[in-house]
């Protein structure tokens, strides 16, 4: 009878143990998107029960990620202090500048609460596997039903709706999910889902056609079908990368605000041409956001109630052609003007930090494609200002992926 008992338990414990590993995944991908938020919060800000519900659940799985990193946190977790120190120079901007408290707390406390969860999931290599490989599933299914309401929007919807946010800002939780699905795929020796994944990048794209993610896209197809970017990408360090995008986000901006000003471009161009100058009024904006700069170089403007800031009214052949407020987009022209220098001296400081993290690391695969996400995101907010969520989480997930990869190979 005993033995008999023994072998129902000890063939029963396997589906036991199965499903707490379902309820793990479960649990893990609804307390990742809740912080995350790559669902668009206008679908959730529509109803005000929806709202409420999401809102408090997401605080309180916020509070808990929090005391998770205070409990089981490390001397090697220095990429929260890093975030938390950014976000308390903005914080001190605010205040000092009379900024919206309950946006700067709106945007922070679930960012900052979603890379303890991440720090304190990928503490060992059992959690790491299938956290990684939870998420990753649950960007995927996110990712391939974005793509058919984009396909099928006036036969389902009878309007543009997007799942994973609006419509400029898709590709950079798009770059979330590459990232999550290329390191699920390096665990698990599977390439199948990648390859799918890469497809939908794609296509969503395309069928989005917002430049700055076209322009992202095109940087990771390459990455994939060439053997020499790939090569050229592992061989360079990082922080010669870094160096380098600086330079070119200065040129980009002194080209723009400067040398298209000058009255023989603007003839030949508009007069000649017959083309807007203003690379679709970006130009136009990058002077206001500058000025502003210039204004309070160091602590910025804090964060305002929205990153719409900047009022521009154009006129274009006789016609009024833009009238209305809008964003720096360029994030580092909109971080300089909300946090100062302060504010881009540690972020720049954070991505030197991270370049030598991957520069340790062994593993050539993982150092190129964590390389490439980060240099193909910084790329993209050059033209976008889709906040600093995006990148953080990216930064995050390569630091403490890397750095596991450095201890555990």
């Amino acid at each position: 009878m005993n033995k008999e008992r023994g072998a129902f338990i000890t063939l029963h414990r396997p589906k036991l143990k199965l499903q707490k590993l379902t309820i793990y995944k479960c649990f893990m991908s609804i307390w990742f998107v809740l912080l995350c938020r790559p669902i668009s919060i206008y679908y959730f800000s529509q109803e005000g029960s929806l709202n409420s519900i999401y809102i408090w659940i997401s605080r309180i799985l916020a509070i808990i990620a929090i005391i998770l990193i205070v409990i089981y946190r490390n001397r090697r977790d220095s990429i929260i202090n890093w975030i938390v120190i950014l976000s308390l120079s903005l914080l001190t901007a605010t205040i000092i500048e009379n900024g919206s408290l309950r946006r700067y707390f709106t945007l922070f406390y679930p960012l900052i609460a979603l890379c303890c969860l991440v720090t304190v999931q990928l503490r060992n290599e059992k959690k790491m596997t299938e956290f990684i490989n939870a998420i990753s599933n649950l960007f995927f299914v996110l990712c391939l039903l974005n793509l058919v309401c984009i396909l099928y929007n006036s036969q389902l919807f009878g309007m543009d709706t997007y799942l994973i946010g609006i419509k400029n800002q898709i590709g950079y939780a798009l770059n979330i999910g590459l990232l999550l699905v290329y390191m699920d795929a390096y665990i698990r020796r599977d390439k199948f889902k990648l390859h799918v994944y890469i497809c939908i990048y794609f296509l969503t794209v395309v069928k989005v056609a917002s430049s700055s993610s076209f322009i992202g896209a095109s940087i990771i197809l390459l990455y994939f079908l060439v053997p020499f970017i790939r090569k050229m990408i592992l061989k360079i360090d990082f922080r010669i990368m870094l160096i380098g995008y600086i330079f070119l986000f200065v040129g980009i901006v002194f080209f723009s605000t400067v040398v298209l000003n000058l009255e023989p471009v603007k003839f030949f161009i508009e007069d000649i041409l017959g083309k807007n100058v203003t690379l679709t009024n970006r130009t136009v904006i990058w002077v206001k956001v500058i000025s502003g700069i210039i204004q309070k170089p160091f602590l910025g403007h804090g964060i305002q109630e929205s990153s719409n800031l900047f009022y521009i009214h154009i006129d274009f052949w006789n016609r009024v052609a833009v009238d209305g407020t809008y964003s720096a987009h360029n994030q580092i022209l909109q971080t300089l003007y909300e946090g100062g220098t302060i504010a881009i001296a540690l972020i720049f400081s954070l991505l030197w930090h991270v370049g030598k993290e991957i520069k340790e690391c062994s593993n050539d695969n993982i150092s190129s494609i964590c390389k490439l996400m980060l240099i193909v995101t910084l790329v993209m907010m050059l033209a976008e200002s889709p906040g600093l969520d995006s990148l953080l989480i990216i930064v995050t997930l390569v630091s403490v992926f890397v750095k596991k990869m450095k201890i555990e190979g």
